[in-house]
């Protein structure tokens, strides 16, 4: 009997630092971390292929378009979407406004009117050319402002393997990247970091789509750098 207490007892204990270890690292294991990736001045040449590159791996980003460059081809924005990313506005010209309210209200507004009157779809995120908006021009712009918190500098280091290690060192959960959809060297590094991304549970999504996963919801008029808090 004695000994059949202590086997008991021994079964017990084993059981329960299992339970315990397996509740400390299910979610370490299996949880899934969300980013979003952002790609500004196109569309160009490499836009469709980078779309779908991210959409072989399951994910998605958001490209913010330059007006002026998307009415030359305006259908690329259906691409972009039937490939699960999205597109958003980057203004017309791509000029810096500064603090000059009449140009940062006309690079917006061409671009939304442009989007508008092509698509179905109402609900275009902003970013400023430059990442650049003073608060008193930003309380005009009726729609989610979206700058970034990580920049991989791609459109000066041109290297694939540099931004490809700046994104795999830096990458912390709900970060937004700052890319260009124009260099060669980007998509290229895209190739490098994406399967790694994916073996480390990283889930890349468009930033409409990472404040969905991180229950956020997205006000107009105000200025997101990354989701690690709901503003």
């Amino acid at each position: 009997m004695k000994i059949f207490y202590i086997v008991f007892y021994s079964f017990v204990i084993i059981l329960i630092s299992l339970l315990v270890f397996y509740n400390n690292n299910y979610y370490a294991l299996d949880r899934i971390n969300y980013v979003s990736f952002t790609f500004d001045d196109g569309p160009s040449k490499y836009t469709k292929d980078i779309a779908s590159l991210l959409n072989s791996y399951g994910y998605s980003a958001t490209f913010f378009m330059i007006g002026s460059k998307l009415k030359d081809d305006i259908s690329v924005s259906d691409y972009i979407e039937s490939m699960g990313s999205e597109v958003g506005m980057h203004g017309w010209e791509h000029i810096l406004v500064n603090n000059d309210e009449y140009k940062a209200l006309n690079e917006f507004n061409s671009n939304y009117l442009l989007l508008y009157n092509y698509s179905t779809n109402k609900n275009y995120l902003y970013r400023p050319s430059y990442g650049v908006l003073d608060k008193n021009t930003a309380k005009y712009i009726n729609k989610p402002i979206i700058l970034w918190n990580k920049d991989t500098l791609d459109w000066s280091v041109k290297d694939r393997n540099i931004i490809a290690n700046y994104i795999l060192d830096n990458i912390t959960e709900y970060d937004i990247f700052l890319m260009h959809d124009i260099y060669e060297e980007t998509f290229e590094a895209l190739k490098i970091a994406l399967p790694v991304l994916k073996n480390r549970g990283y889930k890349v999504l468009s930033v409409s789509s990472l404040s969905r996963a991180r229950g956020c919801y997205l006000k107009n008029k105000n200025v997101y750098y990354n989701l690690k808090e709901c503003l």
